[in-house]
């Protein structure tokens, strides 16, 4: 007598006799097993129309705790689609339903999306058009993602991560790379925007701290508006209501720049918002950096400063007006390019006429340094010198951000044992638009009380004879 076989399959064939086909049962339990579902179906949800495709899925496998391959689409949107869902894997029921295989999510709306399903996210405000794809594997509310590509507006990134759905906020962790990356429309608000609400832009953080998220990025260039960086390492932390920003290295025109921007709630108002900024230049092609700005090159020589910068507020106009620290930044061996202040000395503060001399102007120098000190809004110069082989400079005075009006006053010095005096000139007026004025001998020096104070009306003084009513170096 042989052993009995497993009831749903066949005998086994002895060598001496054929095999018999499995009887009528075994074949309804195979068929039962390898059978497959599908399903169709069409309805509205949250206002949107839905459609929804499920193939290849094996039921009787799922109920005997199987795995099942399954196939999964699903489109949304009223008139046109807004977003589609698909995955392909397997699924298995092992102390809930678990997933595993490649799958892309895409869509127009993230916030939308994730607020129909009664879900926040990170920074949430500043991502519209959004897919992401990749392997993924699930267990219960958390999503693993060992390999992804995400796209962000023009922007694809690749690398790993994970989500968990566990709460209304979602909490996120990623390490993303990228060849290029275009970081303003994710960090400075659109131009459209900006006109809405200019200095009265509220800065409160609530909008964009809905859900945690860890995120480390890299990219071998990036773009910040007209600023182009190379080798850039940075991180974004979100957590417990407040925002970290950093710059952990990126090349910059040659030299190395490093930041960090932290944003939190103060604990009296969670609508105004405590800032504190940090960052570090290094070796920098200053000349490069103005064009790339869209500045003349009125510098050229490598670079270095740092800033330390802190306030608080309700809106932009509010931090503005409370912002404090100091910031500071040097060049060595560089070259003031369209001015010659050697000449403007023995002019007595004339320069020379016509647009070649201006255009050939140039004052090498050994040292240049300015350091300020912000207080309320407004900067005071507490160093500014500059150092020749032939003159010195120096610039004392402040401006106000609010205002964004300048009132300074600069002396040439030459550097001759028996040299006189040299010329003193007043700058006072809008940032842009600068009046320069030589001052008499016999003019009182700028006391401290008129940094903030309304310029003097003074005329324009009349070239070639004197400097130019514009406060800037001629671009060649």
């Amino acid at each position: 007598m042989g052993r009995a076989s497993a009831p749903d399959r066949p005998a086994p064939c002895h060598p001496r006799r054929p095999c018999r086909p499995a009887g009528p049962r075994s074949r309804h339990r195979l068929a039962g097993r390898r059978a497959a579902a599908e399903a169709q179906a069409r309805f509205t949800w949250k206002g949107e129309a839905v459609r929804l495709g499920l193939t290849d899925l094996h039921p009787a496998a799922l109920a005997a705790g199987d795995l099942s391959p399954f196939s999964a689409r699903l489109v949304w949107g009223t008139s046109s689609p807004s977003g589609t869902l698909s995955a392909d894997g397997q699924a298995r029921f092992a102390d809930g339903l678990r997933l595993a295989g490649e799958g892309r999510l895409e869509t127009r709306a993230l916030p939308r999306l994730l607020a129909a399903f009664g879900h926040d996210a990170a920074l949430l405000p500043l991502v519209q058009n959004f897919a992401l794809e990749g392997r993924f594997e699930t267990e219960g509310p958390a999503v693993m993602l060992p390999r992804l590509r995400v796209s962000l507006g023009q922007n694809g990134l690749d690398g790993a991560g994970a989500a968990n759905f566990a709460q209304a906020r979602i909490a996120v962790q990623a390490t993303l790379a990228a060849e290029s990356l275009d970081l303003g429309p994710l960090v400075a608000p659109s131009p459209r925007r900006w006109r809405a609400t200019g200095a009265g832009a509220a800065v409160a953080l609530a909008p964009y701290t809905g859900g945690d998220l860890d995120l480390r990025l890299s990219a071998a260039a990036a773009r910040l508006g007209p600023v182009a960086l190379e080798d850039v390492a940075a991180s974004v932390l979100v957590r417990d209501g407040a925002v970290e920003l950093a710059l952990n290295r990126a090349g910059l025109q040659g030299g190395t720049l490093k930041g960090r921007v932290a944003l939190a709630p103060t604990e009296a108002d969670p609508a105004e918002t405590e800032l504190k900024v940090q960052g570090a230049l290094d070796q920098a092609d200053l000349g490069a950096l103005l064009a790339d700005l869209g500045a003349a090159r009125w510098v050229q020589g490598s670079g270095q400063g740092h800033l330390a910068l802190e306030s608080r507020g309700r809106d932009l106009a509010a931090l503005v007006a409370r912002l404090s620290g100091r910031a500071a930044v040097s060049v060595d061996r560089g070259t003031l390019v369209g001015l010659d202040l050697a000449d403007v000395i023995q002019r007595n503060g004339g320069v020379a006429a016509g647009a070649l001399a201006r255009r050939n102007g140039r004052t090498p120098f050994e040292r240049a340094s300015l350091s300020v000190r912000f207080a309320d809004g407004a900067g005071e110069f507490a160093e500014g010198a500059l150092q020749a082989p032939s003159l010195s400079a120096s610039l004392r005075g402040g401006f106000s951000l609010a205002d964004r009006t300048l009132r300074a006053r600069a002396e040439l010095s030459p550097r001759a044992a028996v040299a006189r005096p040299g010329p003193l000139f007043d700058l006072a007026g809008p940032w842009d638009d600068v009046a320069v004025r030589a001052l008499r001998g016999d003019e009182p020096d700028l006391p401290a009380s008129a940094l903030a104070a309304e310029p003097k009306s003074t005329e324009s003084l009349r070239s070639p004879a004197l400097l130019p009513a514009r406060a800037r170096a001629y671009a060649p």
